[in-house]
């Protein structure tokens, strides 16, 4: 369930501009802390370090 739920917070980190905080809700965590300490330990990264990543890498492949 929880690898499901940060596989889902990671399309939408990447995705469209959500707010963390709706991220976090949309994916059924209660509180902004345990998603970003649950998706941090799943990932290495925090939320904000996943989302920059993920637009960095998005703006590289759009100069292709």
């Amino acid at each position: 369930i929880d690898t499901y739920r940060i596989e889902q917070a990671k399309r939408l980190l990447a995705g469209a501009d959500v707010p963390m905080k709706q991220v976090a809700e949309q994916t059924g965590f209660s509180h902004g802390n345990s998603f970003a300490r649950a998706f941090r330990r799943a990932t290495g990264l925090s939320p904000r370090e996943f989302r920059q990543r993920a637009s960095a890498l998005g703006a590289q492949s759009d100069e292709e």
